[in-house]
């Protein structure tokens, strides 16, 4: 009888662990930011597409003159 009693002990211990995650594999991280950083962090992204829009403008504009001169 001892056997079956360690089992159940063995499952109880399997089945409590398992309710706290104990067995996942997976690592679960959330990071939470406030309006305000989110905000910031928005008009940082927003400023380096504008940024590298302006570039491909420059750069698109040197090869048009590059064509003229060419010609």
């Amino acid at each position: 009888m001892a056997e079956q009693s360690d089992s159940n002990k063995i499952r109880a211990a399997e089945l409590l662990g398992k309710s706290v995650g104990l067995f996942r594999d997976v690592v679960e991280t959330s990071e939470s930011k406030s309006s305000d950083e989110l905000l910031s962090d928005l008009e940082a992204m927003l400023e380096q597409v504008a940024d590298d829009m302006s570039e491909a403008s420059d750069f698109s504009d040197d090869s048009d003159d590059d064509a003229d001169v060419i010609h």
